[in-house]
């Protein structure tokens, strides 16, 4: 993660620099970080998706498939931010709110077995001692 900060903020700077002598110069700098930055992101969800097998292999055992569901939720949350920031840095905040309200709808449904399953064991606890 500290080398994807690193390289942005050197991008950033690169930017700025050759935009202030020569601005058309500065469109293939920032593609050209764009692409780096972008097999850096990669390279780090694949060593994400490695140890979540590694979990998976060391005797995690995801029978009800909560991690699966946990998995669901942080993407749909991910790329939900990602297009309510992208439209409202293109000014449509109207539309960015009806992104985020559906990722928050979509992240209620995908849970629904989780809490389904939470109340039915709170269920089970409760009629065990009564």
């Amino acid at each position: 993660m500290n080398k994807i900060v690193f390289l942005s903020v050197t991008a950033l700077l690169l930017i700025k620099i050759v935009s202030s002598y020569r601005s058309e110069y500065s469109l293939p700098v920032k593609l050209g970080a764009i692409v780096i930055i972008g097999f850096l992101i990669i390279s780090e969800l694949s060593s994400l998706k490695d140890r979540i097998e590694g979990l998976l292999f060391f005797g995690f055992e995801d029978s009800n498939g909560y991690l699966q569901l946990i998995i669901k939720c942080i993407l749909t949350a991910t790329v939900t931010q990602l297009g309510c920031d992208i439209c409202k840095d293109s000014g449509e905040q109207s539309i960015s709110f009806l992104i985020e309200s559906a990722g928050k709808i979509a992240i209620l449904v995908i849970c629904l077995p989780l809490v389904e399953s939470l109340f039915s064991f709170t269920v089970g606890i409760l009629g065990t001692y009564s």
